[in-house]
């Protein structure tokens, strides 16, 4: 038998010797290590939701970084958590020291289960340090990995949304996959906060977003699954409340890297403008990214607003959760807005679309997600066109985006050979205004 076969052989009895030794496994205090990113962390908070309802008495701890915590406070499915505190560490040593007690601290709080998503230095440290009985992660990819993590799911590859895969890590404690919408958690005094977030840059008045608020749930801690996008939900109250809340957009245009970030929101924004002459735009940002927005703004001072202090995370979901749609790059807010329920327009930088929005049909009743990327067949033939005519001035490329283009456009779309994220500013504004029609003339929830 080749070796290849029986290395898989022994591992497929390995496992199920070890799945029938956890058949009956009830941990007490379960640790999930989820250290970053942003979106990463919005993504997999459906495992926090399986695993409160596989074991409703278990105590849930998440291990993540500080600046991760905001979007998952409030959660009931966790019950505390383990900080990694990097924002406004001073040197070295207090780091190091910080890390100590750290992982001191899972040791001693005696975790039974350890669910690693990620298996980064850090979340091996905390893996090892927590002396768990059942130390679960998907399949390693080292093989030293495999002496650290005792149970492990035999797939090496999953196909489908990140949301859904997520919760797959489970099936070797016999927990079946299921299929859950991320989920971020508000509450009213949060929502308050982002009405007058709203009301201060000009988008509604305080009264006619106290009138939205009467919709919500009475309860203290809402989700925002009733929120569902308060200016265009299909529902009959929400189609009342239209009348009164103005539709607008939230519009991430910036990013940490350039490559992932789409160079054309201007001309969108003015088509937008242009095409719908009662919304508002929204920007959204982080702390010094106002530059990269600068342009933006100056299309329509009363239209294209933006606060004058950047708001915090938790602020920002706050003002989301009132969205009619969101339009941005591949990066956290797309994903807070699957979570919030806001009908969403992807800008994809990279050709893997799965991980970015869930099918379309994935969960009835819930706000649409959609994406535009240009396929790899359109950019081949792109390339041949800039390749045939690279010695003009001017090429004309009528079936990819009916616009003309530079020879400096030309230069630039011949990287993509080299650098993938370079096809992402091929993308042109009416191939995505296009989708964009279609996302709002059709139902989108």
């Amino acid at each position: 038998m080749p070796p290849e076969k029986r290395k898989k052989k022994k591992e497929k009895k390995g496992m199920i010797v070890f799945m029938l030794s956890v058949k009956n496994f009830i941990p007490k205090k379960i640790l999930v290590l989820q250290q970053r990113q942003l979106g990463d962390v919005i993504v997999s908070t459906p495992v926090f939701s399986v695993l409160r309802k596989r074991f409703p008495h278990a105590h849930i701890a998440l291990f993540t970084e500080d600046k991760c915590l905001p979007l998952v406070l409030h959660d009931p499915n966790i019950d505390s958590f383990e900080i990694i505190y990097k924002q406004g560490a001073k040197g070295f040593l207090a780091s190091f020291f910080a890390s100590l007690r750290l992982y001191f601290g899972i040791a001693f709080r005696g975790y039974d289960l350890v669910v690693s998503m990620q298996q980064l230095p850090r979340c091996q440290m905390a893996t090892f340090f927590s002396f768990a009985k059942v130390r679960l992660a998907f399949y390693p990819r080292h093989a030293y990995r495999k002496v650290l993590y005792n149970l492990y799911p035999l797939e090496k590859e999953y196909a489908g949304y990140v949301g859904d895969i997520r919760p797959q890590i489970l099936t070797p404690l016999g927990i079946e996959p299921t299929y859950e919408k991320p989920c971020l958690y508000l509450t009213e005094e949060e929502r308050e906060r982002g009405r007058y977030i709203l009301s201060s840059v000009g988008i509604a008045t305080l009264d006619s977003l106290d009138r939205v608020a009467t919709l919500d749930s009475p309860d203290r801690l809402v989700t925002v699954d009733s929120l569902d996008s308060v200016a265009t939900s299909n529902t009959e109250d929400r189609a009342d409340a239209a009348d009164e809340f103005p539709a607008f957009i939230t519009l991430d245009a910036t990013h940490k890297h350039d490559r992932n970030r789409w160079a054309h929101y201007k001309d969108l924004v003015k088509c937008i403008l242009d095409a719908y002459p009662d919304f508002f735009i929204f920007l959204l940002r982080a702390p010094g990214e106002e530059e990269q927005l600068r342009e933006i703004l100056e299309l329509d001072p009363k239209r294209v607003v933006m606060p004058e202090k950047a708001p915090s995370i938790r602020e920002s979901m706050a003002c989301m959760s009132y969205a009619s749609f969101h339009i941005g790059n591949t990066s956290a807010p797309a994903h807070m807005a699957v979570a919030l329920g806001v009908p969403c327009l992807v800008v994809l930088a990279r050709t893997h679309s799965e991980w970015h929005c869930p099918p379309h049909d994935q969960y009835a009743g819930r706000a649409r997600q959609v994406e535009v990327r240009l396929g790899a067949g359109i950019l081949e033939n792109y390339l041949q066109d800039i390749a045939q005519q690279q010695n003009t001035q001017e090429v004309l490329v009528s079936d990819i985006q009916g616009d003309p283009i530079s020879q400096q456009d030309a230069v630039r779309a011949d990287t993509v050979q080299a650098d993938p994220h370079a096809a992402l500013n091929l993308i042109s504004p009416k191939m995505v205004m296009d989708v964009f029609d279609d996302l709002v003339k059709n139902p989108h929830y």
